[in-house]
């Protein structure tokens, strides 16, 4: 069975999913197509434990317009952190990414003098 399909919500604002056993931080990512919401609750859902405070970031990242999530007022010291929290991550992939190419030259390199 495929993925249910909602009526078109534009002009939601207000969204409480309270206790809803979401488990997954792309689960609430899937909200991001909700041009008007601002205030967003999934608070007592596995999420939160799931992702650590990475939930929040991954949250405001993905729906900047949010002025609320669960308890926090969505102010400038949040967003900064989002922003940092962003930059950072980006770091990091783009760190992985470059170890993974090196990695891979190498065992070329390698395949190459072995032959």
């Amino acid at each position: 069975m495929g993925e249910e399909t909602f009526p078109a919500l534009e002009s939601l604002e207000y969204l409480n999913l309270r206790e809803n056993n979401i488990g997954k931080t792309e689960e609430i990512l899937k909200l991001k197509d909700l041009p008007k919401l601002k205030t967003l609750i999934f608070s007592f859902n596995p999420v939160i434990g799931n992702a650590g405070n990475n939930y929040f970031y991954d949250t405001l990242i993905a729906m900047p317009n949010l002025k609320r999530i669960n308890k926090f007022e969505v102010n400038n010291k949040y967003r900064q952190k989002t922003w940092n929290y962003q930059e950072e991550k980006y770091l990091k992939e783009e760190e992985a990414k470059r170890l993974a190419e090196e990695e891979e030259r190498r065992r070329e390199e390698q395949e190459n003098q072995n032959d």
